[in-house]
């Protein structure tokens, strides 16, 4: 089996984080790690997101659909965006997460994720 084929997805969530420290002049820049994560095959696709005035909430209840503006008072964090990137485990994929220039300004949340016929 190539080195490829023993990868899965990962989703990285990037949020705010009220204790975060300052940009530092030696941080990698983001276009570094994008660099950093096509070559190795690891970067995938992934976008900022939007603020909290333009999201939005859906539930579902019965026939009923609740969709709420944001923002949202019970977030404490924001979103700043996300990446999907393959790793061969969930170590590899922290190891890359902490290199991106949110891991100091924000938070990432690394997630890993299972196929659709594994999650019933």
């Amino acid at each position: 089996m190539s080195d490829e084929a023993q990868k899965r997805p990962f989703l990285f969530l990037w949020t705010s984080d009220p204790g975060r420290e300052s940009e530092q002049p030696d941080d990698p820049k983001i276009e570094d790690w994008l660099s950093e994560g096509e070559a190795a095959g690891a970067w995938q696709f992934g976008d900022p997101v939007a603020g909290p005035g333009e999201a939005r909430s859906v539930v579902r209840r019965g026939a009923e659909v609740i969709v709420t503006d944001g923002p949202f008072p019970e977030f404490k964090e924001w979103f700043y965006g996300f990446d999907v990137v393959l790793a061969r485990d969930i170590d590899e994929a922290v190891e890359y997460a902490s290199k991106h220039p949110l891991a100091r300004a924000g938070r990432a949340y690394v997630l890993p994720t299972v196929p659709m016929e594994d999650s019933n």
